[in-house]
């Protein structure tokens, strides 16, 4: 299946005491039937952390900063 995806503006965002300024999200283009219904806005860059813990059985994540 393929899919279309839009890249957002960027805008500023905090998780906890962690501030990112200007970060572009990614998130699935189209509108109607071929886009399915998801409990998220976007992708988040990975890029932005020097490590990602994602706790998925007590449903948490742990992002440490560069």
């Amino acid at each position: 299946m393929e899919r279309t995806f839009t890249v957002l503006p960027p805008q500023d965002m905090q998780i906890g005491i962690l501030a990112f300024r200007q970060i572009s999200f990614v998130t699935l283009a189209g509108t109607g039937k071929d886009v399915p219904k998801v409990g998220v806005d976007g992708l988040l860059p990975a890029a932005l952390f020097r490590r990602i813990y994602i706790g998925y059985a007590d449903r948490f994540v742990v992002l440490e900063q560069w």
